[in-house]
């Protein structure tokens, strides 16, 4: 961080507004990332507000004075639902906009630019797209993909994980394109003492693009061979159900658990002793830095 940002940041006179727009705050890595540093702004004096489409049960921690504001619809997983959730949703962001105005819009993850972009069309105000993984891989089907490329091309801004994305955005725009790596806190490992690698873990939102059912199937057939090994999986998404069907299907419910939402990530690590991570594809994953 530079001496002008650091200035930008921690000086009362440079205070600034922030509205951050997120599918949830909690469940994942980005959502995780997005939090850290919408709390960080928050403590040097920034104002800053959340638009979440989901209220979960267990979310990640919001610093004091970060105010937060929910969808009124719940979510809704396709078709001409989708499509009515985004338009009501992009009407709540454009009515926040209404009710004060922010210097800065940060939506998080692609579908959550796309429709922040349309919400605020005609309104003044810095949108900052962002993106959280594979620019090639992680938006499925040319069509979407056309549109994403649009969309982001007309955004004042585009914040990236790495050099990767950002060479990718560059090739399509002259807009500032820069990149901040994840936020997270590195705590070292202790190694294992025994040097047996019995307990197997990885952590992240239970979704498709995190294959979560390639590990499973694959640690049933290891079990076969190893029957002392466990794997425990960390997270919440859409696919618990269905993973926890396959484990049941599978017969191996004493030796692979869902644990749910983790809120100490170091402590886990610290406690297994290997981190599995079967990931489609990715951006820059808190957990594999982690």
């Amino acid at each position: 961080m530079g001496d002008e940002t650091r200035a930008f940041c921690g000086n009362p006179e440079y205070q600034r507004s922030f509205l951050f727009v997120t599918y949830a705050l909690g469940g994942g890595g980005a959502e995780r990332a997005m939090l850290r540093f919408a709390n960080a702004l928050a403590r040097r004096g920034h104002v800053v507000c959340i638009y979440s489409y989901e209220r979960l049960g267990t979310e990640y921690e919001v610093a004091e004075g970060v105010c937060v504001r929910y969808s009124r619809l719940s979510r809704i997983s396709g078709g001409a639902g989708k499509l009515e959730k985004y338009i009501e949703d992009a009407r709540a962001v454009r009515s926040l906009f209404y009710q004060r105005h922010f210097d800065f819009v940060i939506p998080f993850c692609t579908e959550m630019v796309i429709c922040t972009y349309f919400g605020l069309l005609g309104m003044n105000g810095v949108l900052v797209a962002t993106e959280r993984n594979n620019p090639t891989d992680g938006c499925r089907g040319r069509i979407k993909r056309l549109i994403r490329d649009d969309v982001y091309s007309r955004c004042s801004a585009i914040w990236t994980q790495n050099e990767a994305q950002a060479s990718y955005y560059r090739r399509l725009t002259n807009r500032n394109v820069f990149i901040i790596p994840n936020i997270v806190e590195m705590t070292p490992k202790a190694n294992n003492p025994n040097g047996e690698i019995r307990r197997f873990m990885t952590i992240g939102r239970l979704a498709d693009q995190k294959n979560q059912r390639m590990m499973i199937e694959g640690f049933a057939k290891a079990l076969e061979v190893h029957s002392n090994i466990t794997l425990d999986i960390f997270g919440d998404g859409p696919l618990k159900e269905e993973l926890g069907e396959l484990i049941h299907s599978l017969g191996v419910e004493g030796s692979i658990s869902l644990k749910g939402f983790c809120a100490d990530v170091y402590r886990e690590l610290d406690r297994h002793d290997a981190f599995c991570f079967s990931s489609n594809y990715e951006g820059l994953p808190n957990a594999s830095i982690e």
